[in-house]
């Protein structure tokens, strides 16, 4: 599973049973404060997450991918393209942003709407 958010991006692999079988982020791929949100962070971040995933056996890989880095996602899945040593089976995109958002603030109470004087 890929967790992008403005800051950083987690990378966890799971078997089947959804144990974890071991992680990456863009800060254990040696990016400190504002360069892990960059997109070379998040390729390096993927390469090795496939690195891992290759190491520990796994031919077939299924990808969801949560956050509200929407802009960051284009990048994400072409690097994703790129490195396609892994067949990918599934990629599932969700959003963590609700439908509708947040209640917008009351409207300021006004008395006089009047134009200024010159």
């Amino acid at each position: 599973s890929i967790r992008n958010t403005w800051n950083n991006t987690l990378v966890t692999i799971t078997d089947t049973e959804y144990k974890v079988k071991g992680w990456t982020s863009c800060g254990t791929a040696g990016f400190k404060k504002s360069k892990r949100s960059s997109v070379f962070a998040m390729e390096k971040c993927l390469g090795d997450a496939f690195q891992k995933a290759r190491s520990l056996g796994m031919q077939k890989v299924m990808i969801n991918m949560t956050g509200p880095a929407v802009i960051l996602r284009k990048p994400l899945l072409r690097s994703l393209r790129e490195q396609s040593s892994l067949r990918i089976m599934k990629l599932r995109l969700a959003d963590s942003v609700p439908h509708g958002g947040c209640r917008p603030r009351k409207a300021r109470r006004r008395r006089y709407k009047t134009k200024a004087k010159r």
